[in-house]
C-alpha cells in the first residue's frame, strides 16, 4: 500500500489519504542473553618443550629482541584466517582465572586475528554461530573439535590456549594449529607470572604468534593492553551470545562503556553479536572502537552486526583499507553488502553481484561468503519480478528469473555444503530451492534448518511462508505447528504475533484465534509470576495491545519508562497508542522521548514524522528526518517519507529530488506512486503518467495510480483516455468524495453528461465533505 491523503482543493490532498510504509522483513531478532554458568574444564597436560616468551621479562625491548629468533614456519598459507580459542583450563582454577584466559583469546582475536593480512579471518559475530555449531556455549575447544572451526568459519588457522598452574602463578600457553587436518604448525609459545603480569605480557605473545604465521604488519599490534587484570576478567566473563538489551545486562553495558575509553576491546564486545540499534549509552562505542583501530578486520566486521549506518560513515576507510589489501574477505564482504557502489547498481551482472562473488572466491571455505552471494542473488530477482503476480510477468522476465532462481539454489547448495551443521545455510536453501520450483527440496532443508536450531524462531518464519495454500506445498497442520512452534520460540514477544498474522492471511481464522489467546495468556502469567523483569512487563503490554486492550497496556508501558532497559520500546509504544486514537502531539512527545532514548532507530524516525505532519508540522517533520538521512542516506524509508512530506506541503521539486533518489534505492517501492504525484502537482503531467504506470507494475491492483493518470491525462486535455483510466480506477476501488468530483468533470469534459451526472449525484450525497456534496448540487442544478 501507498501513501495517500484527502484535503483541500487540488488533487494532491485527495490522492495522499495516510501512509504506510512497505517496509522489507529483515531477520532481526533479540539474541536473549543466556546466564553464565560454571564449565567443567578440561584436565589438560603441561604442553613439552614450551618456548617461553618474555620470561618474566621487564622491557618491552627485551621481549622484542628475543622475538628477533622466531623462525616462520610451515602450515600457514599465504592468505590465512585466524581464530583464537578461549583457553582449556584445569578445574582446579578459581572461574575468575578462567574468565581472565577468556579475555585474553578476544584480546588475541581482536587484535591478532583483526590484522589485515590475515584475510580470512572470520567476522566477530561468527562465535554465536561457532558456538551453537560445536555445542560449547564459550568455545573452550580441543584440537578434535578443530575441524568444526573450519567448518564454519573457513579459517586455515587456529590458535589453542590454556591455562595452568605455574609456581605461584600461571603460565598461558598458545598453539597455533593448522586446518582442517588440526595439527600443530609451530612449537607452543607461553608467557607466565601473575594475571596482572600475564595482562601485560600478553602483546608480546601475540606478536610472537604473529612472527610464526609470518603476519606483513604485527607493528600494529600494541605494547600494552590498556586493561587491568580485573578488567580482562570482567570481559572474559561476557557470555559469547551477550545481548545489551537484556535486563540482566544493564550494569554490564555501563561498565562495558566506561571501559571501551580505555579498549576498544570493550567496544567490540558490547557491539559485536547485535543487530539492535543502540541506545542512547552505546551511541559512542562505534567511532571508540573504530578510531582506536582503524586498519582492524575484525573490528570493520563489526560493521556488519551495525549495518549500512557505521558503513556509510566509514566507506572511504573500507574502500581504501580493500585497495590495499585486495586478498582481504571482510572488506570485499563489507563493500558487497552495504557501499554506495553496491546500492547503485542492483542488475543481475551490477556490481553488488561482482562484488559479493568476489568476496566468496576470496574466501570459498567461508559459508558466510557464500550466503551472503547468494542473497544478494535473491535480491536482484525481487527487483526483476517488481512484486507482480506470475500471470503479469513477461516471458522475457521468467526467462532471466528462472536462470537467476538456478544460480541461486547452486550457490545456497554450495554454502550447505561448505558447512553442513549451519542452519541458516539450509534455510537459505529451501528458499531457494522454492523458487526454484524444487518443493520437495525445499521442505527437505527447511526441516533440516529447523532440526539443526530448533531455538530459532526465523526457520519457523519460513515454514509459515512455505505451507502457504498458494504453494503446492499448502498443509494445514503444518502451517499450524509451524505458527505454534515460532510463537514459542519467539517467547511469546512481539514477534510472535507474526504467527498469527500468517494464519489469518491463509484462512485460519479460528487457529488465528487461538493462537493469539495462547500468546495473551503465555505473557499474562509471566508478567503475574514476575511482575518486576520489564521484558516480562513489554511482552504482555504489547500482547495486550494486539488484544484491543490499549487502556490496560498504557499503565505498564508507563511504569517501564522508569529507568528500564526497554524505556524507549514502551515510550515508542505509548506513542503509537496515542497516534492510533488520534493524539498526535502526546504520539510527538513520546516518540521524541523514544528517539533520545535510540537515536539511532530509522522506525522511531518514520513514526515520530507521521504524528508531526498528523499536528500539520510538516517542516519539522522534514527537518527530522533529514537529520536521519545524514547519519544513514541508504535509508530507502526515511527518504520516501521526506518525499512524501515535501509533497503533502506543496514542496514538489524538492520532493522529485528526494523520491527519485528513493526509488535508486528501492525500486519497487512505493515511491513511484509519490513521485507520480510530485510531477502532477507541478504540473508536468507526462512524467506523471510515466511514474504512476510504473507504478501499476508494482502494485497492478490499487486505484489510486491510475487516478492520477486520469488527471494528468484531464491536464494535458485528452478527456477521453481520461475517462477510460478513471473507469480504471474506480473498477479497482477508487471510490473518495474528491476523486468523485474530478471523474465528474472529466466525464463533462470528455462529453459524457450521463455518467458526469451520476458522479456529481454522488458527490452531493456525500456527508463527509459538505464542500463536495455543495459543488455536487451546484453542478446537477446547472446541468438538468
Amino acid at each position: 500500500m501507498k501513501p495517500r491523503s484527502a484535503c483541500g482543493c487540488c488533487l494532491l490532498p485527495l490522492f495522499c489519504a495516510g501512509i504506510l510504509l512497505a517496509a522489507a522483513f529483515i531477520f532481526y531478532h533479540n539474541l536473549r542473553r543466556k546466564e553464565r554458568k560454571p564449565i567443567a574444564y578440561q584436565q589438560i597436560h603441561a604442553v613439552q618443550d614450551t618456548v617461553t616468551v618474555a620470561q618474566f621479562a621487564a622491557s618491552p625491548s627485551a621481549i622484542d629482541t628475543n622475538l628477533q629468533h622466531v623462525k616462520p614456519v610451515a602450515g600457514i598459507p599465504d592468505h590465512p584466517g585466524i581464530f583464537v580459542c578461549p583457553p582449556t583450563c584445569s578445574t582446579l582454577l578459581p572461574l575468575t582465572v578462567q574468565e581472565l584466559g577468556d579475555g585474553f583469546s578476544r584480546w588475541m582475536q581482536l587484535y591478532l586475528a583483526g590484522l589485515p593480512c590475515f584475510s580470512r579471518s572470520p567476522f566477530w559475530s561468527c562465535q554465536v554461530r561457532l558456538s551453537r555449531e560445536t555445542g560449547q556455549p564459550s568455545l573452550h575447544l580441543t584440537p578434535a573439535s578443530l575441524p568444526v572451526v573450519a567448518q564454519a568459519t573457513g579459517c586455515t588457522n587456529a590458535i589453542i590456549t590454556s591455562l595452568s598452574q605455574h609456581g605461584t602463578g600461571y603460565q598461558l600457553t598458545a598453539v597455533i594449529y593448522s586446518l582442517p587436518s588440526a595439527k600443530p604448525a609451530a612449537a607452543p609459545l607461553a608467557i607466565t607470572g601473575t594475571p596482572d603480569q600475564l595482562t601485560s605480557r600478553l602483546p608480546a605473545l601475540a606478536k610472537a604468534l604473529a612472527t610464526e604465521l609470518r603476519a606483513r604488519n604485527a607493528g600494529s599490534i600494541p605494547t600494552a593492553t590498556g586493561l587491568s587484570s580485573a578488567d580482562m576478567e570482567f570481559l572474559g566473563s561476557i557470555p559469547v551470545d551477550f545481548n545489551p538489551f537484556s535486563p540482566s545486562s544493564t550494569a554490564a553495558v555501563h561498565r562495558l562503556v566506561s571501559i571501551a575509553d580505555r579498549s576498544p576491546l570493550a567496544a567490540a564486545i558490547a557491539l559485536g553479536n547485535t543487530s539492535h540499534p543502540l541506545r542512547s549509552s552505546m551511541v559512542s562505542l562505534p567511532d571508540k572502537l573504530f578510531n582506536a583501530l582503524p586498519n582492524n578486520a575484525e573490528a570493520e566486521g563489526i560493521v556488519n552486526s551495525l549495518g549500512s549506518r557505521e558503513v556509510i560513515k566509514r566507506e572511504p576507510q573500507i574502500l581504501k583499507l580493500h585497495q590495499q589489501w585486495k586478498h582481504n574477505y571482510t572488506f570485499a564482504a563489507l563493500l558487497a553488502q552495504y557501499s554506495k557502489l553496491s546500492h547503485v547498481s542492483m542488475s543481475p551482472g551490477g556490481i553488488q553481484v561482482k562484488l559479493s562473488r568476489q568476496a566468496a572466491l576470496l574466501d570459498p571455505g567461508n559459508p558466510q561468503a557464500w550466503l551472503q552471494l547468494s542473497y544478494v542473488l535473491s535480491k536482484t530477482a525481487r527487483i526483476i519480478r517488481k512484486g507482480r503476480y506470475a500471470r503479469d510477468i513477461s516471458t522475457a522476465d521468467w526467462q532471466n528469473l528462472n536462470k537467476i532462481y538456478r544460480r541461486t539454489a547452486r550457490i545456497a547448495k554450495r554454502a550447505v555444503e561448505t558447512d553442513p551443521l549451519d542452519a541458516s545455510a539450509w534455510a537459505n536453501l529451501s528458499e531457494a530451492d522454492t523458487f526454484n520450483n524444487d518443493t520437495n527440496g525445499a521442505v527437505k532443508a527447511l526441516q533440516q534448518a529447523q532440526k539443526l536450531d530448533p531455538a530459532d524462531e526465523d526457520n519457523y518464519y519460513w515454514g509459515l511462508q512455505l505451507y502457504q495454500t498458494k504453494w503446492s506445498t499448502g498443509e494445514t497442520a503444518e502451517m499450524i505447528w509451524n505458527a505454534r512452534h515460532y510463537a514459542a520460540a519467539a517467547d511469546y514477544d512481539e514477534t510472535s504475533w507474526d504467527a498469527v498474522t500468517a494464519l489469518k492471511n491463509d484462512g485460519m481464522n479460528l487457529d488465528a484465534q487461538n493462537l493469539a489467546h495462547a500468546i495473551l495468556t503465555a505473557n499474562r502469567t509471566s508478567y503475574k509470576n514476575n511482575p518486576q523483569n520489564p521484558l516480562y512487563a513489554l511482552s504482555y503490554a504489547r500482547a495486550l495491545e494486539h488484544d484491543g486492550h490499549d487502556l490496560k497496556a498504557e499503565p505498564i508501558l508507563r511504569q517501564l519508562l522508569n529507568g528500564s532497559p526497554y524505556a524507549y520500546n514502551a515510550a515508542y509504544d505509548l506513542g503509537t497508542i496515542a497516534y492510533k486514537h488520534k493524539s498526535c502531539l502526546t504520539a510527538a512527545h513520546y516518540y521524541e522521548q523514544s528517539l533520545a532514548l535510540c537515536p539511532d532507530n530509522h522506525k522511531i524516525y518514520v513514526r515520530l514524522s507521521k504524528a508531526l505532519r498528523m499536528c500539520g508540522q510538516g517542516a519539522l517533520a522534514a527537518r527530522y528526518m533529514r537529520a536521519r538521512l545524514k547519519d544513514d542516506p541508504f535509508d530507502w524509508l526515511t527518504e520516501q517519507n521526506l518525499g512524501f512530506t515535501d509533497l503533502q506541503y506543496h514542496n514538489s521539486k524538492e520532493a522529485i529530488a528526494v523520491l527519485k533518489a528513493s526509488l535508486k534505492l528501492m525500486p519497487q517501492s512505493n515511491a513511484w506512486f509519490n513521485l507520480g504525484l510530485a510531477y502532477y502537482q507541478a504540473r508536468q503531467y507526462q512524467k506523471a503518467i510515466t511514474a504512476c504506470t510504473q507504478d501499476n507494475v508494482y502494485f497492478p491492483n490499487t486505484g489510486e495510480s491510475y487516478a492520477v493518470i486520469a488527471a494528468s491525462l484531464a491536464g494535458l486535455h485528452k478527456y477521453a483516455e481520461a475517462e477510460k483510466e478513471g473507469r480504471t480506477a474506480l473498477a479497482h476501488g477508487e471510490q473518495t468524495p474528491y476523486f468523485y468530483m474530478q471523474y465528474a468533470n472529466i466525464c463533462f469534459n470528455a462529453g459524457d453528461i450521463l455518467n458526469a451526472r451520476k458522479y456529481w449525484q454522488l458527490c452531493a450525497n456525500n456527508t463527509s465533505r459538505p464542500d463536495i456534496a455543495a459543488y455536487g448540487r451546484t453542478m446537477l442544478s446547472k446541468h438538468q
